[in-house]
This record gives structure tokens, C-alpha cells and sequence, in this order.
């Protein structure tokens, strides 16, 4: 069994590598995510993890004071 996990690659698939957006939610609980190149990946939503991070207007915030201070 050890011989088999050693010779085992576990990696993501290309496709969740990167940040995503939640785009829609749909009512039976499925999520329409966006990712940084503008692709669209439906999913369960019970499978999503929880980002509680900053927030988007945060973020902008910080751009736009980091360019007027320029």
C-alpha cells in the first residue's frame, strides 16, 4: 500500500488554478464561477470553500489610494 501512494501524483487539474468570482448562483444551489481569463466553470455549490479574506471594495480602495499617492 506505501509502494502505491509513493508512486501516486496528486495535483489539481489546471482549470482551479488561479483566483475565481462567484458570477451567479443558481436556485437549486449550483455556482457559476469566473475565472481570471473570463472562463465560466459551473459547480456545486456544496463544494465551494469559504474565502473570507479581503473584500473587492477593499481592495479597490487600496489600488486607488496606492495610485493617487503617486
Amino acid at each position: 500500500m506505501a509502494q502505491r501512494s509513493e508512486n501516486t501524483n496528486f495535483c489539481l487539474d489546471k482549470k482551479w488554478v488561479g483566483t475565481y468570482t462567484i458570477h451567479q448562483v443558481t436556485l437549486n444551489g449550483a455556482i457559476e464561477l469566473i475565472g481570471n481569463e473570463g472562463q465560466l466553470v459551473l459547480v456545486n455549490g456544496q463544494r465551494i470553500k469559504h474565502y473570507f479574506g479581503e473584500t473587492t471594495d477593499t481592495i479597490v480602495n487600496k489600488r486607488i489610494f496606492q495610485f493617487n499617492s503617486l
